[in-house]
């Protein structure tokens, strides 16, 4: 393996994840100064995981190898982040008024939702025979 692969290694796994972890808690911490009311940590974290895995998978497929990692990510981005993201869009919907870190939560869970359901009915029309298999 030569330095360059190790950098982008490096740079893909740790780096970028280092980074969504701090700027996730500098959110955190901003919801607690401000005092927002029913924070939704839990609900940020996952669109934080479910974009940053995302982030991963694409930063993966252009400079490193893929590997188990990169399907077990891709399985959850397919199968699993849909319905998680789903809830959080039922469950903040009420509540994204309260202030803009709900407003960004929704938002963020909402184009997911609506970018897999997108992709799922383009796969549909454009390759009538793709679902049949499953």
């Amino acid at each position: 393996m030569d330095s360059l692969s190790l950098f982008n290694g490096l740079l893909i796994n740790l780096i970028a994840l280092l980074l969504g972890v701090i700027f996730y808690s500098y959110l955190v911490m901003q919801m607690r100064r401000k005092q927002i009311e029913q924070k939704p940590i839990f609900s940020l974290f996952i669109v934080f995981a479910t974009y940053g895995c995302l982030l991963l998978l694409v930063l993966t497929s252009y400079f490193w190898p893929w590997s188990g990692m990169s399907s077990l990510g891709t399985f959850y981005l397919i199968v699993i982040a849909p319905f998680l993201m789903l809830l959080i869009v039922f469950k903040t919907r009420k509540k994204r008024r309260i202030s803009k870190y709900h407003q960004i939560t929704f938002i963020l869970s909402f184009i997911y939702v609506a970018i897999i359901l997108l992709l799922a009915i383009f796969i549909r029309i454009f390759n009538p025979d793709y679902f049949h298999g499953l």
